[in-house]
């Protein structure tokens, strides 16, 4: 058994529902228990730790012992624009980042969608994100080639390298 997690709306402050979070729970494996449990769609969710935004990597016990969470653990959730889950359910699918609007092209959670689907799409995004390390770990987990098109400095990072080799 976990700690016991309320989700809580965060225009309302209602509580959503409540998940057991196992120590190993990831921010990915809450919003599905969201999405079972109060019936929200993954992808419109975006979940904060007080001010700090969560990421779908992070392993949820660690993210929210990091940012000193006392008292009961409570995630707040908020949905995103309709517009910005039509741009991520389009990079999930595959479509190319060429065709969105530019926001949406330059926002960092399309683009790691997008590689993270197919990481030849690191090619066509913004400089910045050849240089985000979670990007192209995304990119090169989903095509090993996707290691030569970031930036010079991660080239070498150990993980990169590792992942690269996993998918060859």
């Amino acid at each position: 058994m976990g700690r016991a997690l309320r989700v809580v709306g965060g225009l309302t402050g209602d509580v959503l529902c409540t998940v057991d979070a196992g120590p190993s729970l990831t921010v990915h494996g809450l919003k599905e228990a969201v999405e079972r449990e109060a019936g929200i769609p993954f992808l419109t969710q975006l979940l904060l730790a007080g001010d700090q935004r969560l990421h779908d990597s992070d392993v949820l016990t660690e993210a929210l012992d990091a940012r000193d969470c006392a008292g009961p653990a409570v995630v707040t959730l908020l949905r995103l624009d309709p517009a910005k889950v039509s741009a991520l359910e389009l990079a999930r699918r595959g479509g190319p980042l060429s065709t969105l609007d530019e926001a949406y092209s330059l926002d960092r959670d399309v683009v790691l969608a997008a590689v993270a689907r197919n990481g030849y799409a690191l090619g066509w995004a913004a400089p910045r994100f050849r240089s985000d390390r979670e990007v192209v770990l995304a990119a090169t987990r989903s095509w090993c080639g996707a290691l030569q098109l970031a930036a010079k400095e991660l080239q070498r990072d150990p993980e990169l390298l590792r992942a690269a080799g996993a998918r060859r």
